[in-house]
């Protein structure tokens, strides 16, 4: 064993048992549950662990990041969004020694938080629906934000999102399954990867080639969902109710529908049909032989027949629900499949529903995870102290689940707060960003570079008064999907990936938004700036925290006030240029 496990193994001795198996009742806070420790003593142990690690691959760690560099990260990762000018004035000012300690407080009681991360997890769960998602997106989002504000635990949230029934505009948790219920497939794939870390849509059509799951363990996996079912009600496209067909009358729809076929072709006038319709009125519907009816399918025009034959076929392969685990399942009469799975999932038993949770906020927070991509852990060869997530998915159970309490503890270490690489070589920067000794450069989300550009230019008050009006949500929807087609990383990266593409450059250039709030005749920013600086070096410095979230260096100051002083249209012009220029900067469009 080497030190820095026998660190994590000793350190157990700080922490409270674990907790015992079954589930807690579900509940809209987290008063009732009992932290294992204080998150700075989880910070402490993760410090140590890496600093060891360090050591160990003989890695130089980055110098600390300065103040103004560690509340714009903070900002954006917890908020989805650049610290406002004033706020990184006043936090530069404050000399107290907890100024870092209370700053990650005050921002996970921000109502950004709540609205930060659920379009995080409204994106990875609608990423594999048809069109996004489609009107599921509107209600589920929002959904999510409510229960984030409400510090609802997240096994609850979770648990909620798996077993959840009824109206999708009264319960925004239906949305997730009904953005898959044509696709039941999918939904497997996109649970099973989104909350437990397994990537078992590998195995659909066949044994998965380098990991244990087999196609066995999908199909028992996707039979949790098989009864679920979408209606739509009244005329709105919007409102749609989700059911779910019990396990006694899953093989009785399927009849019904043969039924139905047969009964509109002899509506048609098809002389088989009729006499086959006569056939099935004289028998008990349940109890039709298969044999009997794929005869009834034989005499089917083909496009009905396919459609049956394939919906027979499904139910034939989704017929044993199976855990992952294989712990024994017994279906119930009472409680759907769905309930079932949701209690397996978000059990404290569970071997990786805490660990992906961790893991994947790992990520968010450091640019990868423990184990990597964030979304594998039983196949990835790609793994930094796995011992570590262990314990402190451990101790993440212990807290009830709380992110919060969780999201402390990762951004409370000194690795978080550390400074970029220096290192140009990339032979050498990759491991130095790898074991979390400097730390990455990261591109903004689409939403991250909507809402810095909206706060940058002052045009955040209006989007967070018209947040909660549903035509608003599908409005900003659109636009979200604009700045995602331009700013998605669909190849994974690159030795660049700090720098700006060339279409996400010329989006921002020429895009309306970002012309029109650096025009002095529209800029709410650029106003505010010129009324309250009499000075081009005062409004130099404004314009520079309002953008890049930094005080301009005396070189910085001195060249470009010289640059806005002999700007054609004369200093205010060149504030405007300047304002521009900054805002379509690789330095913005960067969390580092």
């Amino acid at each position: 064993m080497n030190l820095s496990l026998h660190l994590i193994a000793s350190s157990c001795a700080l922490f409270l048992p674990q907790q015992g198996p079954g589930r807690a009742p579900p509940t809209t806070s987290l008063a009732h549950r009992a932290t294992t420790v204080a998150p700075e003593v989880v910070a402490e142990l993760i410090d140590r662990a890496l600093e060891v690690e360090w050591k160990e691959q003989k890695l130089r760690p980055a110098d600390p990041a300065d103040d103004a560099t560690w509340l714009r990260r903070l900002s954006i990762d917890l908020c989805g969004t650049i610290p406002l000018r004033e706020e990184i004035a006043a936090f530069l000012d404050d000399k107290r020694a907890d100024k870092r300690a209370r700053k990650i407080d005050e921002y996970l009681d921000d109502p950004a938080f709540a609205q930060n991360f659920s379009y995080l997890w409204s994106n990875a769960l609608l990423a594999g629906a048809a069109r996004g998602g489609g009107p599921e997106s509107v209600h589920l989002r929002p959904w999510l934000e409510g229960q984030l504000a409400q510090r609802r635990p997240f096994d609850d949230i979770v648990h909620e999102l798996i077993s959840a029934s009824g109206r999708n505009d009264q319960n925004g948790a239906t949305s997730f399954v009904l953005a898959y219920a044509d696709e039941i497939e999918s939904l497997s794939s996109v649970a099973s990867r989104t909350f437990l870390g397994v990537q078992i849509q590998c195995a659909q059509c066949h044994d998965h080639p380098t990991d244990k799951w087999t196609q066995d363990d999908f199909n028992g996996f996707t039979s949790f969902f098989l009864g679920v079912r979408g209606q739509r009600i009244g005329d709105n496209p919007r409102v749609t109710r989700l059911t779910d067909t019990s396990a006694a009358e899953l093989r009785a729809p399927r009849l019904r529908k043969v039924r139905d076929a047969l009964r509109a072709a002899a509506d048609a006038g098809d002389p088989a049909a009729v006499e086959l319709s006569r056939r099935l009125r004289r028998k008990n519907l349940g109890d039709l032989t298969d044999d009997e009816v794929m005869a009834f399918l034989e005499t089917l025009p083909g496009t009905q027949r396919e459609k049956l034959e394939k919906g027979i076929e499904r139910q034939r392969m989704y017929a044993e629900p199976r855990f992952l685990d294989g712990a024994p399942y017994a279906e119930s009469a009472e409680r759907t499949r769905r309930e079932h799975l949701a209690d397996w999932m978000v059990s404290a038993r569970n071997p990786w529903f805490a660990r992906e949770t961790v893991n994947r906020l790992w990520g968010h927070f450091y640019g990868k995870g423990l184990i990597d991509p964030v979304d594998d852990l039983t196949a990835s060869a790609d793994q930094v102290l796995p011992q570590l997530l262990d314990l402190l998915a451990q101790k993440f159970v212990q807290s009830g689940f709380d992110l919060r309490w969780l999201m402390t503890a990762l951004t409370r270490t000194r690795a978080y707060a550390l400074g970029n690489s220096l290192e140009t070589n990339v032979e050498r920067r990759d491991p130095q960003e790898r074991w979390f000794a400097a730390h990455p450069l990261r591109p903004f989300t689409a939403e991250q570079v909507l809402h810095s550009l909206q706060r940058a230019t002052a045009l955040e008050q209006e989007t967070v008064a018209r947040a909660k009006d549903e035509r608003f949500e599908a409005e900003r929807r659109k636009v979200l999907e604009q700045f995602r087609y331009v700013f998605s990383d669909d190849e994974g990266g690159s030795e660049d990936r700090f720098a700006s593409s060339i279409p996400q450059a010329l989006f921002l250039m020429n895009g309306r938004m970002t012309n029109d709030a650096t025009r002095l005749r529209n800029s709410r920013m650029l106003d505010e700036i010129l009324d309250e600086s009499r000075s081009d070096r005062e409004r130099l410095r404004q314009i520079y925290l309002a953008t890049v979230g930094r005080l301009p260096t005396q070189a910085e100051a001195s060249k470009l006030g010289r640059m806005v002083k002999g700007a054609d249209g004369g200093s205010r012009r060149g504030i405007e240029d300047l304002f521009w220029a900054l805002l379509n900067s690789t330095e913005f469009l960067t969390n580092h």
